[in-house]
């Protein structure tokens, strides 16, 4: 295979995988506007739009770690230097890291149902 070949082979990859790590940010931009509308949810004790917006959430996360396995099987596939592939595999796992952190903090909130709260706190 000539070495033109393999240089589109591995631009092609290199974008595609940008392309998906692109969405997953997207996806992490839902995820992090979920928290905030659950967090209003939370303070005005709205408990089955709260819950809903919970289970939005846990969809968005799903939704991450499918996308996240994608993308390390597409960055896996290819001849990229060892150091773009790593970079990448790093910052896909870090905006999944983002992502779950969200649920995990909405999680939070619904344990610890800010209607419940000391004013104090409340605020």
């Amino acid at each position: 295979m000539s070495k033109e070949l393999v240089r589109w082979f591995e631009t092609r990859l290199k974008v595609e995988a940008i392309r998906m790590i692109n969405t997953q940010v997207k996806i992490a931009v839902v995820s992090i506007e979920e928290l905030i509308r659950g967090i209003k949810l939370a303070i005005d004790g709205k408990e089955l739009e709260f819950e809903e917006s919970l289970n939005r959430q846990s969809k968005t996360k799903k939704e991450s770690d499918v996308l996240r396995r994608k993308i390390v099987e597409e960055l896996a596939k290819g001849e990229l230097p060892p150091d773009d592939r790593v970079g990448l595999m790093h910052l896909t796992r870090q905006i999944d890291e983002v992502i779950g952190w969200t649920l995990g903090s909405q999680r939070i909130l619904d344990v610890f149902r800010l209607k419940n709260v000391s004013p104090e706190l409340h605020d």
